[in-house]
């Protein structure tokens, strides 16, 4: 029993040393305890939280936290994620232009462009580049997430575009 002995008074609790002897318990069995069992010994509430944590720890096993964190997990290794580019462009914009004065299709153009990257930031896009007319959001880059409902109603946001 000298190994449960020194055991308990590592984790400062070996004024139990005599009920663990007592009941025939040591390190070979160590594991197999449960809170009742601890209970069934008479051992204090804190004590058995105590010898369940060290009884954890020496197999190497860390115990669960108690309170869910909010945080995301840290990882080591990169995420993979899935990366939709979609380009946009004016239909009817050549025939407009030839219609339009310089400084009027270059209002139309700006306005297009401000239209579409309001409805990319509604999705947590991110618009990579604005070249002339067209303009190449690329989704995915925003955060991670599983939003179906949202992605749903994206298309039909996408097909009537407000200036504005």
């Amino acid at each position: 029993m000298r190994g449960i002995a020194e055991w308990l008074a590592s984790i400062g609790l070996g004024e139990y040393t005599q009920r663990f002897a007592d009941n025939a318990i040591d390190l070979s069995v160590i594991r197999d305890l449960t809170e009742q069992d601890l209970k069934d010994l008479g051992v204090l509430l804190g004590h058995r939280r105590r010898i369940l944590r060290a009884i954890a720890e020496l197999d190497g096993v860390a115990r669960a936290p108690t309170e869910t964190t909010t945080e995301p997990a840290l990882r080591d290794e990169p995420e993979r994620r899935h990366l939709t580019v979609m380009i946009c462009d004016l239909v009817g914009s050549t025939a407009l232009s030839a219609r339009l004065d310089p400084e009027d299709m270059g209002a139309v153009i700006d306005a297009y462009h401000a239209a579409c990257a309001r409805i990319t930031r509604t999705y947590d896009g991110f618009l990579a580049e604005f070249r002339a007319e067209p303009c190449s959001p690329p989704s995915g880059l925003g955060r991670a997430r599983d939003d179906r409902r949202r992605r749903l109603h994206a298309p039909a946001a996408r097909r009537s575009v407000p200036f504005a």
